[in-house]
């Protein structure tokens, strides 16, 4: 049962990476997609657009205006508030009567056209740039333009915006900025794998009131530019909503696939007890890609690209088949949990395609587009350097005749074997200068920067090899490697066994059995043995 919790007053995204803003359209329709998923606020706030930040003295046009106003008619019709981010810090004369009222007409006029909240940020400002006194410039800031804006919800997110506690400006900040004007917390970092309750809690007594959580996830601007996050939003502490009024998230720059992130959000605000990642993903899934086809396809895409700096996992699906293999082998099942992987591959393989041909939301399908050709590598690598594992050892082809099976012994010709490796590895290399990432990073720089003891900046983290494919890769060659140091070659070597009874052999491995319904094959060679039901009627190729 879901714990009794204070509703998250905002709950959301905020538009805030760096790079390309979001096309008008799709706004909209995150809006509306918002609207289905238990959240209520949207904040435009993209550092990109000039006239948020580096001209924020401008005012928008009429065409901007209009926007702005069809913004809010979307948010009116599906329940969400609209919210307007603006950030001056980078050159605001902060004493100056001008620029505290060219603060007020920007946003005067949106504020008639309906936009429900004001948010101020003063975050990412770089030191060289920062007033002589920050936190009280800041607050003066902020509480002049509550004053001017009167009712309206408003929030500011500060300079500092990560740690598990307070930094001095921040405790300043507290103290000088109207009680009634929440502050932002990325929580322990900047995109943040953990933020626990207790560390809100102490944010929150540090600036004396209650946070805004700007969870940075999905977002991947800058450094994490190169990661497409269709993983599910993490479980984050049940008690974060004791200590922070409102949440919201910091989209990726490709707006149609955040959705993943934004309607699994709207699951754990409901109940973050009771919140299940992987069943929250489903449910997402049959949403943005409903189809016989393309939902599976879509599934696999989302499991190529999970990884994140906040869910290090790559591929957590597909590594429970691969651990599947590798825990069976080489005993005599490890070939049923080789089908499986191989059958689980094939989609992955065929996914790009399937979503090309199939996928309703074209718009989605552009989004994911220059990603997929990088799934499909990664996935075709897999699914051939696997090929070379289930050729590398012997197996039977056969027909039947009634009741009767004829069946013969196939052995693998090590030079063919030798042959395959070396041109699936190749591939293999090849891949690695692929600009996009799927199945995790080999290499990627994040932004998970912290402060030290000192309260000085820690950062950024490097992360190496957390890459499904090739992790893959390595550990099936290494079995290959087994199975040819083990096998002797030749006929004489090879037994089969039905249904533990050894079946005679002629000189070309040619063998003949009665079997009425079904029965257990193993053939064994070198130590190594393979085991497969033999259905009576049943197809019987080389396996």
């Amino acid at each position: 049962m879901a714990r009794a919790l204070p509703l998250f007053e905002w709950r959301g995204v905020v538009e805030g990476f760096y790079g390309p803003p979001w096309a008008h359209e799709d706004r909209c329709w995150m809006i509306e997609f918002l609207g289905r998923h238990g959240h209520n606020t949207y904040v435009y706030a993209p550092k990109s657009d000039p006239k948020h930040r580096d001209q924020w003295r401008e005012p928008y046009d009429t065409d901007e205006r209009e926007r702005f106003a069809e913004l809010v008619a979307t948010g009116r019709a599906a329940g969400v508030t609209i919210g307007f981010g603006i950030s001056p810090g980078l050159d605001m004369a902060f004493s100056s009567p001008a620029d505290m009222d060219a603060l007020v007409a920007k946003v005067e006029p949106l504020l008639e056209l309906g936009v429900g909240m004001v948010s101020l940020l003063f975050d990412d400002i770089p030191v060289e740039q920062r007033s002589a006194d920050p936190a009280a410039d800041q607050a003066q800031v902020a509480n002049g333009l509550r004053v001017r804006t009167g009712d309206v919800p408003f929030l500011l997110c500060p300079t500092d915006y990560i740690g598990t506690r307070a930094t001095d400006y921040l405790r300043r900040l507290g103290k000088e900025l109207d009680p009634s004007i929440p502050i932002g917390w990325t929580g322990p970092e900047v995109t943040s794998p953990v933020i626990t309750a207790a560390d809100a809690a102490t944010m929150a007594a540090d600036v004396g009131r209650p946070l805004v959580l700007f969870d940075n996830f999905p977002v991947n601007d800058g450094p994490m530019r190169l990661d497409l996050k269709l993983g599910p939003y993490p479980r984050r502490d049940p008690a974060l909503a004791d200590h922070c009024s409102s949440f919201l998230l910091n989209p990726s720059l490709q707006c149609r696939a955040s959705a993943i992130a934004v309607a699994s959000a709207g699951e754990w605000c409901a109940d973050p007890d009771g919140y299940a990642p992987d069943e929250a993903l489903d449910r997402a899934v049959a949403e943005v890609a409903p189809g016989a086809a393309s939902g599976p396809a879509f599934s696999a895409m989302a499991e190529a690209f999970r990884w994140s700096h906040v869910d290090r996992r790559p591929a957590p699906r597909l590594s429970v088949a691969i651990e599947n293999l590798f825990d069976r082998w080489p005993t005599g099942d490890w070939f049923s949990a080789a089908t499986a992987l191989a059958d689980a591959l094939d989609v992955h393989v065929a996914a790009a395609g399937v979503l090309e041909r199939e996928l309703e939301d074209r718009r989605l399908w552009d989004e994911l587009q220059p990603w997929a050709v990088q799934q499909a590598t990664g996935a075709t690598v897999m699914r051939g350097v696997l090929g070379i594992l289930l050729a590398a050892r012997p197996g039977i082809e056969g027909t039947w005749t009634g009741t009767r099976f004829d069946g013969r012994v196939v052995v693998p010709w090590d030079r063919g074997i030798v042959r395959q490796a070396a041109i699936w590895l190749e591939r293999w290399q090849d891949s690695f200068g692929a600009h996009l990432r799927a199945y995790g990073a080999r290499v990627s720089l994040s932004p998970l920067v912290h402060y030290g003891d000192a309260g000085q900046l820690v950062g950024p983290d490097l992360v190496f090899n957390e890459h499904a494919v090739d992790a893959f890769v390595l550990r099936l060659m290494a079995a290959v490697r087994e199975v040819q140091e083990s096998w002797p070659g030749g006929l004489e070597a090879v037994a089969v066994e039905v249904d533990g009874t050894p079946v005679p052999l002629d000189g070309d491995g040619r063998f003949s059995v009665v079997v009425d319904g079904q029965a257990d094959v193993v053939v064994r060679w070198g130590g190594w043995d393979t085991h497969r039901a033999l259905s009576g009627g049943e197809e019987v190729a080389a396996w």
